[in-house]
């Protein structure tokens, strides 16, 4: 048995187990080193989206500050109007839906408010109403009240908490949670220093989720309260169902917004992750296995031409020696002509030999 041709098919087998060996642990070793890439690609995108959400809700909150600077100006300097005292529903008793008077500064500053909270309600899209509730408990908007909605007790039940400490510029958030969810911004109207009430804008904060959501249609995007239940949920630019979604168990990070109590999370589908991860781990696992095969197959083929087919022909070569060919194998690689040639020296004596 020719031990170059054993050794031949050893290394055909060997080459190839390190083939899968190596290719495998260079596909593991890539693997790991991209995946610090994907969670700091991950995490920028989250930044990202939360910055524009936030870039998104900013002109609603300049405009609420904006509508309280002026009521804040008309209490301190208060008009006297011939409009007459308006009316609000009191939103202490809802069942019987009774509407009060407002005293005179505060009906004062709500006829020279009502301009303006009408041009504020037509400046942004997003914007359902404007309203005002004072410490009393009594709401008025510019549109006709028919009825005393959830959003409204909402409102006052979470303004006449003691442990709700309002700052004079902080905006306060109203969220009322239902297959609709609504949301309202607050901001407190103070004179002298005291309370007078607050100045309350709703606004389409999904619709603001939904132009985030776009730009990513694979991703959800979902907003999160202070603990951790979920408000909204977005995906492809459009609202799903907020209850399919679990916030109390995110294995992903949470970006808290700075102009909200909320945090938005960005969810990546199990799936399509999953396959995208195993698409990517094969595809670099065939890279590194073809290349590895094109040098195994290079090293296995260069030792079959220079090592194995000339000692093949230096078997035959002896063979023919041995028979009294004196001419042997003609055709001989430079690499092994002068093993050849000390073959033929050792033979042209036993030849003589017999000879004599």
């Amino acid at each position: 048995m020719n031990p170059f041709l054993t050794e031949y098919r050893r290394l055909q087998r060997y080459s190839l187990l390190l083939l899968i060996v190596i290719s495998l642990l260079m596909t593991v070793v890539h693997y790991f080193l991209s995946l610090s890439d994907r969670l700091t690609h991950r995490q920028e995108l989250l930044n990202s989206s939360a910055e524009t959400l936030e870039q998104e809700v900013r002109p609603y909150q300049f405009l609420l500050n904006y509508l309280k600077t002026n009521a804040d100006a008309a209490f301190a300097d208060p008009k006297t109007t011939n409009q007459g005292l308006l009316s609000g529903v009191q939103l202490a008793d809802t069942s019987a839906q009774a509407l009060q008077s407002f005293d005179e500064p505060t009906s004062a500053m709500l006829n020279q408010l009502n301009s303006g909270m009408q041009f504020a309600g037509r400046s942004l899209a997003g914007i359902k109403r404007i309203a005002y509730v004072s410490s009393e408990g009594l709401w008025y908007q510019v549109r006709t009240i028919n009825h005393v909605d959830d959003l409204m007790v909402k409102v006052w039940q979470d303004l006449g908490q003691k442990s709700v400490i309002q700052q004079n510029n902080q905006a306060l958030l109203h969220v009322v949670v239902s297959e609709n969810s609504n949301f309202a911004l607050s901001v407190p109207i103070v004179q002298n220093g005291q309370r007078r009430g607050a100045l309350v804008m709703e606004f389409d904060l999904a619709a603001l989720l939904m132009i985030v959501s776009k730009s990513q249609p694979d991703k959800n995007f979902i907003l999160l309260n202070d603990i951790s239940e979920v408000m909204l949920a977005s995906k492809q630019g459009k609202l799903v169902a907020a209850h399919v979604y679990d916030g109390a168990h995110q294995h992903d990070n949470l970006k808290s917004l700075l102009s909200l109590p909320l945090a938005l999370n960005v969810q990546y589908e199990s799936a399509s992750a999953f396959r995208t991860e195993l698409a990517d781990f094969l595809t670099h696992f065939i890279g590194y296995a073809f290349a590895l095969f094109i040098l195994s197959t290079f090293q296995v083929r260069r030792f079959k031409t220079k090592v194995l087919a000339p000692f093949a022909k230096l078997m035959v070569h002896v063979s023919r020696l041995s028979h009294g060919d004196q001419q042997g194998v003609r055709r001989v690689s430079e690499d092994w002509r002068e093993l050849f040639r000390q073959i033929d020296d050792l033979a042209k004596p036993e030849t003589k030999a017999n000879d004599e």
